[in-house]
């Protein structure tokens, strides 16, 4: 009988770099900024004494102080899960963030504008709200609202069919 493999064992990728690059994810899907290098991620994990196998859904998390703030240098550590809901509780919080932020700090607002530059999506053409909603991991209905605001060139618009000007 064959041996099934982990899916994260079948890459050259580690354990401790899948799962900081889930937590990027998770974090910019729930409108949280994320600036933690790989080397600070495994320092936290070496600063609450835990590897990256007890990081989990039902193990170790990674918070923020008082669920304020991205995901910087200085404003998380890693604490029991448990603890995690209790707190998120004790301040109300007792659903997950949607993805949608309407007050973006000036370095998300920089960064998610960079990622657009960057992926060569044309906001130019019909349909580049999807694509760029994929691409920020946010609901489509707040694309335009931070194109809107934000954003400093052209983009469609469906109303006559015209670009922004």
């Amino acid at each position: 009988m064959e041996e099934k493999v982990p899916y994260w064992r079948t890459t050259k990728l580690e354990i401790v770099e899948w799962k900081w690059l889930n937590k990027i994810r998770s974090a910019y899907k729930a409108g949280h900024f994320f600036d933690l290098s790989i080397d600070e991620y495994k320092r936290l994990l070496c600063e609450a004494g835990i590897k990256a196998e007890d990081v989990g859904p039902s193990g170790y998390h990674l918070a923020r102080w008082n669920d304020e703030g991205g995901y910087t240098p200085g404003n998380c550590r890693f604490i029991w899960y448990l603890d995690n809901i209790r707190s998120r509780k004790h301040r109300g919080k007792k659903k997950r963030h949607s993805g949608h932020k309407k007050n973006l700090s000036p370095k998300e607002i920089r960064y998610r504008l960079r990622l657009i530059d960057e992926s060569g999506i044309d906001v130019t053409k019909f349909g580049y709200v999807g694509r760029v909603a994929d691409l920020l991991e946010i609901p489509y209905g707040s694309v335009r609202p931070f194109m809107e605001k934000h954003y400093k060139g052209n983009f469609y618009k469906r109303e006559g069919s015209k670009v922004n000007v």
